[in-house]
Formats: C-alpha cells, sequence, structure tokens
C-alpha cells in the first residue's frame, strides 16, 4: 500500500491560524489605506474650496466701485455681473453680496447677486464659515461702516471658518 497522508488535526489548525492572521494583516492594511485616501480628499477639498472662494472674491473685489458692511457679511456694487458656475462676466451693473447664514448647526457663506431688473441669483461659496469680514487697506487697516463708501485703494476680506482656520484675500485696485 502506498501511503497517503493526510493532514493531522493539529496540522489543520495551525494552518487555520496562519490563514486568520493572514487575513487580519490584510484589512488592517486596507483600513489604513482607506483613512490616508479619506484624508488625503478632504486636504484636497480643502484647498478646492480656499481657491474657489479667493477666486470668486478676487473677481468680484475688482468690479466693485462702491464697498459697505451689512449684517453678518459685506455688500459690493460692481460693475459687472458672474454668469453662473462659468465665471464669465457680463457688463451689467449688479450688487452683490456675501453674508453668512445658519442653517440648523451649520454656518454657510452664500453670495447673492442683485441684477438693476431685480432679479436675484444666490449661491452657497461655502460650508463653515463663521464670520466674514471687509477691511480698507492691509489686513490690519480699519473696518468699513455700514454706509456705502468708494471702493477703497486696497480691500481685504477674511472669512473666518468654524475649525479655526481662515481665507484671506487683499485686492488693490490701482
Amino acid at each position: 500500500m502506498t501511503g497517503k497522508r493526510a493532514l493531522t488535526l493539529v496540522e489543520m489548525v495551525v494552518a487555520l491560524a496562519i490563514v486568520c492572521l493572514l487575513a487580519v494583516a490584510c484589512l488592517q492594511v486596507t483600513v489604513g489605506l482607506a483613512r490616508a485616501q479619506r484624508a488625503a480628499e478632504a486636504d484636497r477639498n480643502e484647498f478646492t474650496w480656499d481657491s474657489s472662494l479667493e477666486q470668486l472674491l478676487t473677481t468680484d473685489l475688482l468690479q466693485a466701485s462702491h464697498v459697505r458692511r451689512t449684517r453678518g457679511g459685506f455688500e459690493l456694487r460692481a460693475l459687472a455681473q458672474l454668469q453662473g458656475h462659468s465665471m464669465a462676466l457680463e457688463h451689467l451693473p449688479v450688487r452683490v453680496g456675501y453674508e453668512v447664514r445658519r442653517a440648523g448647526p451649520t454656518s454657510l457663506l452664500v453670495r447673492t447677486q442683485r441684477r438693476a431688473d431685480g432679479r436675484q441669483q444666490s449661491e452657497l461659496v461655502c460650508c463653515g464659515a463663521g464670520k466674514v469680514s471687509v477691511t480698507a487697506g492691509s489686513s490690519s487697516g480699519k473696518k468699513l461702516s455700514g454706509a456705502w463708501k468708494t471702493m477703497p485703494e486696497a480691500v481685504t476680506v477674511q472669512v473666518d471658518r468654524t475649525d479655526g482656520r481662515a481665507v484671506k484675500v487683499t485686492v488693490r485696485k490701482r
């Protein structure tokens, strides 16, 4: 008789333990990669929001002729309006307002564009904006009042986020 050797019970238990250890190690690596990917996507989204906000504020401030502070934000009289998400300028006088609005526990920075014919368009700029302020000159300049003022030579807008970070944009007109 040829001796066919079968696995003993001890050998089966050892093999099963080795397979379980390999499965746990693979699971830990997969979970670690998923966490790293989520963190990288969150950082990328933060950068995208911040750069989009800076671009939008810069475009509006460069087109503005007058500025005033409002409750929860500020308002501009601009010489051109932005077309939706294309960022194309249409040379029509418009009033553009930025204000922080609360929606339950979330605070939102909302941009509202009001045309001379009464049409109005509002859009969400970013979530998590705690406060928005506008100052004349550099960031150490004085805060503007609630009355309409001719656009200063330099204007700084700061959006303080609820997570402690801030986005600051300074535009020099001349």
